[in-house]
């Protein structure tokens, strides 16, 4: 039986403002082989990434879900920031400038700044990676849309738990056979399996995270 390495392309920590997932959390579910490769994923910050990248390697992979006029893209192997709010189309050329990969979230999600249809025809020639499944979407058919325009347009996917808690990480899954790097990962997949899970409590971590954060 082949390895199967596990990876959650979207994750947001605790320095996310809705984000709950700690350092040890992360720690926990590499080191338990729930998980074996996690990208996280901030809204326009990477300082966490970057720090537990350097802690465990390349386990984590440094990512940002940028905000963009048009709506979110997540920058993956990302060096530096790309601040938040510019036109899609500069967005991308950021990422590729630092030669990052081009991940684009949700897509078809009308109550998350998914970029729709419209934006992805923009950018459509640049983009490395489509999130065919999110486990966040409330309503399936967004990731429905999202697989659909991935194989139109022969569009590599990849699955995401949009993960805010630890109890959602590895709820979602991109299984690949090999460990990844950025020079293997989109070759790899070519070949990926993919495990699907809806999470409701996944959409209300988010929330329920930003009134703790109110509390204190």
């Amino acid at each position: 039986m082949k390895n199967l390495y596990k990876f959650d392309f979207h994750t947001h920590s605790i320095l996310s403002e809705d984000g709950g997932i700690s350092e040890k959390y992360y720690e926990d579910v590499l080191n338990t082989g729930i998980l074996d490769f996690i990208a996280i994923t901030d809204h326009n910050k990477i300082d966490f990434a970057i720090k537990m990248n350097k802690k465990l390697g390349d386990k984590i992979i440094v990512g940002e879900e940028i905000s963009t006029k048009e709506g979110h893209v997540i920058g993956l192997f990302l060096k530096k920031i790309i601040k938040p709010y510019l036109d899609i189309a500069k967005t991308v050329k950021l990422i590729k400038n630092q030669e990052g990969l081009v991940y684009i979230p949700h897509p078809f999600d009308i109550f998350r700044n998914g970029i729709g249809e419209k934006n992805l025809d923009l950018v459509k020639k640049d983009i490395d990676i489509i999130e065919s499944f999110n486990s966040k979407v409330i309503v399936p058919n967004f990731n429905t849309k999202a697989n659909n325009y991935a194989q139109k347009n022969e569009i590599l996917q990849a699955v995401g738990s949009d993960a805010h808690s630890k109890s959602v990480l590895g709820r979602a899954f991109t299984g690949v056979s090999e460990k990844i790097t950025k020079i293997n990962l989109l070759y790899l997949l070519k070949n990926a399996s993919f495990s699907k899970k809806y999470s409701l409590l996944n959409y209300l971590d988010p929330k329920i995270n930003k009134l703790k954060k109110i509390i204190k």
